[in-house]
């Protein structure tokens, strides 16, 4: 007989499985709300308009790319004028595959978010140390990933589409199921074992200062990158200020086909901007964002930037000249010394350092999550656009990704969050001790 401890093992388990499926749920509706949000802006702005399945469907896919799954569009393409009068028997056109991934942050921090306290809930019934509730909390990842699964099954589809210069007959939607499940699967097992880990409240660490430097690492790691993030996009709205024809041309151009457009796309670019702020991150270090594979390009760096307002007449606008950065820019160098300092300092106080010594070694310990998490960060930012199918009219594929050059990306993290993470230790201990021997002191 299992006996009572049994039977409350057993009611643990399923209200563990009952907790995680309901906050996975949870996640799942909320994070669909600002997808399905735009579409229905996209659905009311268009002209002519879209059916409110067609906006729906955009919806669904948004999300999905909130999660970074690659969606194939499969059509046949008219690549020139001998592709407007096909032979007897023959199909118009050349067919291609082109495959997409667009990343809208917004959406994944806010879904990372939702599992995370999905993640805490299941971990409540749990009743250990702080990996336990990890591993109960990770238990999100298995119904979210399902549900994410079964709505990339739903969307694939075939649809009609007008007469164009561009497509003949209907264009295939096919999201990736593979993606449609191992994304989900593996970002809510992470943010559903994070929720749960830091739900132990009772802190039932070993007292050894390895535990704490782990501790104050990883918060530090994660202020690090927070407060990177935010002043990166701050030094990028300031940016946008200082260049007042480039921006009031944007506006303008975006608002003229009405106001509901113009919130559209305002709308649409909220959800990339903490993608650009990852972007501008990573530039700041003194890495490089720009395209890489079947072509290389360097677009933004220490070394290169757009002319912007400087070649308006240019064939591709800010980006018809790359030249050497202007003198302000440098001051994009307060963002990772200003981001790692904070990050630093915070690690040295939730480990409780005594020491400067031991600051410092809390802030590389923290500098080293930084590192990772800005990996993470730089892998979920990466756009790719990939077209297939050409061969048989001489056209080779083609991969592009657009994004940060990741590994540069991440040794120059590691290489500001160590040694800046250390000096922001260390000081914060110098400093409190400071304070506190003059309020001695005083007293």
């Amino acid at each position: 007989m299992n006996g009572p401890r049994g039977d409350r093992a057993g009611a643990g388990t399923w209200s563990i499985l009952r907790k995680a499926i309901t906050g996975a749920g949870i996640a799942f509706v909320v994070g669909l709300v600002p997808a399905l949000a735009v579409s229905l802006s996209v659905y009311l702005a268009s002209d002519p308009r879209t059916t409110v399945p067609q906006a729906m469907r955009l919806g669904g896919l948004l999300f999905l790319w909130f999660h970074r799954v690659d969606v194939s569009l499969l059509a046949r393409f008219r690549l020139g004028p001998e592709s407007g009068a096909p032979e007897p028997g023959m199909q118009p056109g050349v067919p291609l595959t082109v495959t997409l991934v667009v990343v809208a942050l917004a959406g994944t921090f806010l879904v990372v978010y939702l599992l995370v306290r999905a993640g805490r809930g299941a971990a409540r019934f749990v009743e250990g140390s702080g990996w336990a509730r990890g591993m109960a909390g990770a238990s999100v990842a298995l119904p979210y990933a399902a549900l994410c699964l079964g709505l990339a099954a739903a969307l694939r589809f075939r649809s009609a589409v007008p007469a164009n210069p561009v497509l003949f007959g209907p264009l295939e939607v096919r999201p990736s199921l593979l993606a449609g499940l191992l994304w989900p699967l593996g970002i809510a097992a992470v943010a559903g074992f994070a929720g749960g880990f830091i739900s132990d409240t009772t802190r039932r660490w070993p007292d050894r200062a390895w535990t704490r430097f782990v501790r104050g690492g990883l918060s530090g790691g994660l202020s690090m990158l927070l407060a990177g993030l935010a002043l990166s996009l701050g030094g990028l709205l300031v940016f946008a200020a200082t260049e007042p024809s480039v921006t009031g041309n944007f506006l303008g151009a975006i608002f003229e086909p009405g106001a509901l457009r113009g919130i559209t796309v305002l709308a649409l670019l909220v959800l990339i901007a903490p993608t650009l702020a990852v972007w501008a991150l990573i530039a700041s270090l003194g890495g490089c964002v720009g395209v890489s594979g079947s072509a290389s390009a360097c677009l933004f760096s220490y070394a290169r930037f757009p002319a912007g307002s400087r070649a308006p007449e240019g064939p591709f606008g800010p980006f018809s000249r790359l030249d050497g950065v202007p003198p302000e820019l440098f001051l994009f160098l307060l963002v990772p010394l200003l981001a790692v300092l904070i990050g630093g300092s915070m690690a040295a106080r939730r480990s409780e350092a005594g020491t400067p010594t031991e600051g410092a070694a809390a802030g590389a310990v923290a500098g080293t999550a930084f590192s990772a998490l800005t990996l993470a960060a730089a892998v979920l930012s990466t756009m790719v656009l990939e077209i297939l199918g050409g061969e048989a009219v001489g056209l080779e594929p083609v991969t592009y990704r657009l994004g940060p050059d990741i590994p540069t990306g991440l040794l120059l993290a590691l290489a500001w969050g160590v040694v800046g993470g250390a000096l922001g230790g260390a000081g914060s201990v110098s400093l409190s001790s400071r304070r506190a021997a003059g309020r001695a002191e005083a007293g």
